[in-house]
């Protein structure tokens, strides 16, 4: 389960803001497998991206994030903290 601490939406957006609690399986394993392992996670277009179920597709979609990228910070091997840019559109990051 992941939890939200600070997030910006851009007022004029129209956009909800991400939830504050998530779990992170629904967003997929290849996400999170390089998340844990310390790596950055490039996701220019979910609906073009390799690697992702239909119902990981979805959970992005349903999230209003179709383009993320995020950085993790792990230390002695556990996924402490992460900082994200998502986007409702897709963009080449």
């Amino acid at each position: 389960t992941g939890s939200v601490r600070g997030q910006y939406v851009r007022p004029d957006a129209g956009l909800t803001p991400f939830p504050d609690h998530f779990t992170y399986a629904d967003f997929g394993e290849r996400a999170m497998a390089r998340r844990y392992a310390g790596r950055p996670l490039n996701v220019a277009d979910i609906d073009s991206a390799g690697g992702f179920t239909d119902e990981e597709r979805a959970a992005w979609r349903a999230a209003g994030v179709l383009s993320a990228l995020v950085v993790p910070l792990v230390k002695d091997d556990t996924l402490v903290a992460e900082f994200g840019v998502q986007s409702a559109v897709p963009r080449s990051w």
